[in-house]
């Protein structure tokens, strides 16, 4: 479905262009778009500087996306409690069953207008060696990607700068290190310490002195892999979405880098790739010049990251599986081992696709083949399906009909733990502990859980029966105490404000047992 987009800088109509089979993020030059840019630019100084924080509280901040930050993004639909319902920048209609795709424009009280300096000085700087004009900032707004128009699926915090190189022209950049929703964090927080502590070195990665490969299941509004392509410089990233329109959103309105995006033909017998990134190649408003400078634009803005992330329109199970096939023999598929990889893939309804976590199911038996076997490392986003039982259920022991108080996540939740741990950790043959270890982590603000599957990670003792667990009990804790203090590590060798030690360990549980299929389908 073809939409229309009007693009707005807080308030201000910027211009309409159509997208949909062709993505051009960028509207045509008209006259006076540099006088109402520099009034743009007046107004946010203004506006932001009522009631701003001081330079001061700004510092006592340690990360950019603080919760304490929500109410400016959070937004009145469906009576919430946002400070406002935003301006709309972005509709489609997904062909995908994600109904409506949206992006709310909200905006931003930080950085503060004195610190916008710094930033533009930095950029002009990456610009002198060009001649290439200098990059003014706008300001920053918060951007909402929704599904149904109601669903929160992403946020990002964006900045806008505009170059005085005619044509002139409006650029979006998604801030990388600003982690709005908290079960983000989680990932990474636990997924980059766990497969530190596995051995794998990522002060080498962010050196680039070794290269790093990632996959990312799930694009939504981007944050998940441009943090983790910022902070790793020796990374390079395969992101898959299956919903052309998220990433839509994404690239045009959520400051996502255009880099270049494939499209996988399911349909076709030989699982061809057809390239699509005339998001680089497109040439705006007639200027016969305006693709070579737009590139020269986006080269100052993201370096050499465009050329480490490529985007995927697929369905997740097929592209593993178009992966595998087309690395059939062993020693050309050793060499596309995934180190790191995310499943952050969630549909209309906010419920994990089935065949995502499906025992027999193509995706984990292919996933299984192009993860890393000595270090590879998993990590999967699920929300309970469960409510947490009441305090007066806890203490009277009497819980309501259906609940399992020994599988207080859900019963799919534990189930879709079981198969990635056995599908992805098969047991080695006669007696012994598994080949890895399966965790989950607890992101009790969203009721989420991200489970983290490793291959170079273990605890000698088996967790089956209630004597071992306790026998168990010491070594579980001085792995949670490893893990904590190789979060503080991986934090310093990232130099991020994101706080890892405190979300690598609530929660902590191995993942034991396992659920009957049956069980599961009533």
């Amino acid at each position: 479905m073809d939409s229309c987009l009007w693009y707005y800088w807080n308030g201000h109509v910027l211009g309409p262009w159509v997208t949909g089979g062709v993505f051009n993020p960028r509207g045509a030059t008209t006259s006076g778009t540099a006088e109402m840019l520099v009034s743009v630019y007046r107004r946010n100084v203004v506006e932001l500087r009522r009631g701003v924080r001081t330079a001061a509280w700004l510092r006592r901040q340690k990360e950019e996306g603080d919760w304490q930050f929500s109410p400016e993004w959070w937004g009145t639909q469906g009576g919430s409690w946002g400070r406002n319902a935003g301006e709309t920048v972005f509709e489609s209609l997904s062909t995908m069953g994600n109904g409506v795709i949206s992006v709310t424009a909200h905006p931003a009280s930080t950085p503060i207008p004195e610190e916008w300096a710094v930033v533009e000085k930095e950029l002009q700087e990456r610009q002198a060696s060009r001649g290439h004009g200098q990059f003014k900032v706008l300001g920053y707004e918060w951007r909402v990607l929704r599904f149904n128009s109601i669903t929160r699926q992403s946020v990002a915090k964006v900045m806008a700068v505009t170059n005085d190189q005619p044509p002139t022209e409006v650029f979006l950049v998604q801030q990388p290190n600003c982690i709005a929703f908290e079960y983000v964090k989680s990932m990474l927080s636990v997924g980059l310490s766990t497969i530190s502590l596995a051995g794998y070195n990522l002060d080498q990665v962010t050196h680039r002195t070794r290269n790093m490969r990632i996959l990312c299941v799930g694009l939504g509004g981007g944050s998940l892999p441009l943090f983790l392509a910022h902070n790793l410089p020796g990374a390079t990233l395969d992101v898959v979405e299956i919903d052309g329109s998220v990433i839509e959103a994404a690239v045009e309105t959520m400051g996502f880098p255009p880099c270049e995006i494939h499209r996988l033909q399911a349909n076709v017998s030989s699982h061809g790739l057809e390239t699509r990134n005339q998001i680089r190649s497109n040439v705006p408003g007639g200027h016969l010049n305006a693709g070579h400078e737009y590139a020269i634009n986006q080269e100052v803005l993201w370096g050499g990251l465009l050329n480490r992330v490529t985007v995927y329109e697929a369905d997740g199970e097929h592209f593993v599986e178009d992966l595998v096939q087309k690395r059939f023999n062993e020693e050309r598929l050793s060499r596309q081992y995934y180190d790191l990889v995310f499943v952050d893939a969630f549909d209309g309804e906010d419920v994990v696709p089935t065949k995502l976590w499906t025992r027999d199911g193509a995706f984990l038996k292919n996933l299984n083949k192009l993860l890393h076997p000595k270090h590879g490392t998993v990590v999967v986003n699920l929300h309970t399906d469960s409510p947490p039982p009441s305090i007066l259920e806890k203490v009277t022991g009497q819980y309501r009909s259906g609940f399992d108080p020994s599988l207080s996540q859900g019963r799919k939740i534990q189930e879709a733990c079981c198969t990635y741990r056995d599908v992805l950790l098969p047991p080695e043959t006669g007696t012994g502990p598994t080949a890895g270890l399966a965790f989950t982590v607890a992101v009790p603000s969203q009721g989420n859980i991200s489970l983290v599957v490793s291959r170079g990670l273990s605890i000698q003792s088996h967790l089956d029966s209630q004597s071992q667990n306790q026998q168990s009990a010491q070594e579980k804790q001085m792995f949670v105490e490893k893990l904590q203090a190789e979060s503080k590590y991986v934090q310093k060798v990232l130099n991020t404000r994101l706080d890892f030690f405190k979300r690598v360990s609530r929660g902590f549980q191995v993942v034991q047992g396992r659920v009957s299929p049956a069980k599961v389908l009533q």
